[in-house]
């Protein structure tokens, strides 16, 4: 049985994007989710016909899919979670679609680094 613990780390806000995401990813890898969430494991291939090895190894995907989806989605605070609607049980664009919202290139920045 697993535990139900989630990452001791504060949940996502407006500003700490960095941060957030260096711990949930070290959190996600420390749990074995972490490469469900970064595409490198994909779903198994569907054989024809099906097998009962296909079918577990599908069941294992989608269980460790889902767990990845349910800690990104209440590792972010409730403010943040507009930019998960419509994708809360896809891991891989709910990682995606918060890092395009927080870390979107704004002029200001780069202004402030040519500045400096």
């Amino acid at each position: 049985m697993s535990s139900t613990k989630g990452p001791d780390i504060a949940k996502l806000g407006p500003n700490n994007y960095p941060q957030w995401s260096g711990e949930m990813k070290a959190w996600l890898r420390a749990h074995q989710l972490w490469r469900h969430v970064s595409g490198d494991l994909t779903r198994p291939v569907k054989p024809n016909p099906v097998t009962e090895e296909y079918t577990s190894d599908d069941n294992q995907w989608l269980e460790k899919v889902d767990k990845a989806s349910g800690w990104i989605y209440l590792m972010v605070e409730q403010e943040q979670r507009i930019h998960l609607t419509g994708i809360e049980d896809n891991a891989i664009k709910m990682w995606t679609k918060l890092e395009e919202v927080h870390m979107a290139k704004r002029a200001g920045a780069r202004f402030n680094a040519y500045e400096s």
